[in-house]
């Protein structure tokens, strides 16, 4: 009864994670205009944009870091719901939170496209390169934190960066916590495919598959991130904020 009762609510969260998913993606455009706009939302953006970056590279890394994992349908979840929280933080919400931090529109627009190129770019390589895929993940993600915390540093806004990684990083924490929890129960985790980088189509691990439980809770931590960065932080009054950083 109990098994039963859970895989019911796996199949129900599986149906709701696209909706939640779109959801995150409307939260995040709103948020730009809307709900006191980007500058209000700045940090909220930022916590947000950063949590869904490396949440879905990790589930994204894992599914074609692996040989045999790239040969099985059910990691597609992962690989989509990975690109899909890329897509989102690296085209939307990192960039509207420097935005919202004083980086000129014109640069934050241009930074918007290159972060969507360059996730695009990513899934491209994986099919030219398939053996070495995963390397392709963690270079962009580099890139595009890397990015960020070069303007936040311009911005002279080391206080938000800080913040920024510190709240997303505890929203990956717990949201890999409550993917991994239910597939240790099961004996089914195996990190191993996450220590090794750049493996020659030799990794045979597999890596926890993601369920519907898995991808609406992935999906929910994010938006949770998104409220704690907007109440957690009010930005300076107009005539206390840093100077805008032209292109």
């Amino acid at each position: 009864m109990m098994y039963a009762t859970f895989r019911w609510l796996t199949i129900l969260a599986l149906w709701l994670a696209p909706a939640a998913m779109l959801g995150l993606v409307a939260l995040a455009l709103l948020s730009l205009f809307t709900l006191g706009g980007a500058r209000r939302n700045a940090m909220a953006l930022l916590a947000s944009g950063v949590c869904c970056i490396l949440t879905g590279a990790i589930l994204l890394y894992g599914s074609v870091a692996s040989y045999y994992a790239a040969q099985d349908n059910a990691y597609l979840i992962n690989v989509y719901l990975g690109l899909l929280l890329m897509l989102v933080s690296a085209g939307v919400m990192l960039p509207g939170g420097l935005a919202g931090m004083g980086l000129h529109r014109i640069m934050a627009t241009a930074l918007a496209v290159l972060g969507l190129a360059g996730v695009i770019g990513v899934y491209a390589c994986i099919g030219l390169y398939f053996p070495k895929g995963g390397v392709f993940v963690v270079y962009d993600v580099l890139a595009q934190l890397g990015v960020v915390a070069l303007a936040l540093l311009a911005l002279r806004r080391v206080g938000v960066l800080l913040g920024a990684l510190g709240l997303g990083a505890v929203g990956i924490v717990v949201a890999l916590a409550l993917w991994f929890i239910p597939a240790m129960m099961t004996g089914t985790v195996n990190l191993a495919v996450y220590t090794q980088f750049g493996v020659d189509r030799a990794l045979a691990d597999k890596p926890p598959i993601l369920d519907g439980n898995g991808a609406a809770t992935t999906i929910f931590v994010a938006v949770a991130v998104f409220v704690a960065g907007r109440l957690g932080h009010l930005p300076p009054r107009p005539a206390d904020a840093p100077a805008t950083v032209a292109v």
